[in-house]
């Protein structure tokens, strides 16, 4: 099964985001053979950071806490293809930020196969912010983990 963990990026800064953004999309490390691993959820990916500025303007919150960066991680020597991984990832993402824009992207150039989730800290829904804390992160680890069991599961029967 895979580990959560937030990426506590201390540069709370447009740039700051914008560059997180850049870094988990970058081809190299999202691209296997005409296959790209990256998914806007309520967003495109291409304009997420335009997106994620236009609801904190619409909702007047655009300082602060601006984004979150959470990896879902499977550990080195799990076998999963990269699609598989991927779809886990944008599952959680619409699940559990149903409210928000995520841009998923699912890193493949390492020997452990992980995915990175960005997630705007204000919902596009009705303004408010998103608050991570130990009961919000156990919530999202045993989310991810019925995924997984439930796509295994799935797989299984076929």
């Amino acid at each position: 099964m895979p580990i959560i963990h937030f990426i506590n990026n201390k540069t709370q800064t447009a740039g700051g985001m914008k560059n997180v953004l850049n870094y988990v999309s970058r081809k190299e490390k999202t691209v296997s053979e005409d296959k790209r691993f990256v998914t806007g959820v309520n967003c495109s990916p291409e304009t997420a950071l335009d997106e994620m500025t236009a609801t904190k303007n619409l909702y007047h919150k655009p300082d602060g806490r601006l984004y979150y960066h959470l990896v879902q991680s499977f550990p080195s020597g799990y076998e999963i293809e990269p699609e598989l991984a991927h779809k886990i990832a944008v599952e959680l993402a619409e699940k559990a930020f149903n409210k928000y824009e995520v841009v998923v992207a699912t890193h493949i150039d390492r020997e452990h196969i992980h995915s990175h989730l960005v997630l705007n800290s204000v919902s596009f829904e009705d303004g408010k912010k998103y608050h991570s804390n130990k009961e919000s992160v156990e919530e999202l680890m045993k989310l991810s983990d019925e995924i997984c069991q439930q796509r295994r599961k799935l797989s299984q029967q076929s």
